[in-house]
């Protein structure tokens, strides 16, 4: 199926587009919409989304092209079928001091 088909048209996701990184879910206790309204992709989106997946990740596993897949992701987001996933905390990341030793390390060799 085409691109524009799947998106009605659409050629971007609204006002807050989704980054590569943006990691969503399928929310938990959403009223699903009649699946009549929902297409296959859609569908495929759900699924892969059932734990955090980022949207890069969901275009790839549906070999479509980001642009599509946000306009369906904005979709599902308005729908109440997704959520963004929070951000990463920053305590996950490596501190500013070792990736400097890392840099000086390399510089050094």
């Amino acid at each position: 199926m085409r691109s524009y088909a799947l998106t009605g048209g659409r050629a971007g996701p609204g006002a807050e587009t989704f980054d590569l990184l943006t990691y969503v879910v399928t929310a938990t206790g959403a009223t699903p919409q009649p699946s009549a309204l929902l297409q296959p992709e859609h569908h495929a989106i759900l699924a892969r989304a059932r734990k955090p997946a980022s949207v890069a990740e969901i275009a790839s596993h549906l070999s479509r092209p980001l642009g599509v897949v946000r306009v369906l992701l904005s979709d599902l987001e308005t729908m109440g079928a997704i959520a963004r996933c929070a951000k990463t905390p920053s305590a996950s990341r490596p501190d500013d001091r070792i990736l400097q030793a890392v840099i000086d390390g390399l510089r050094a060799s």
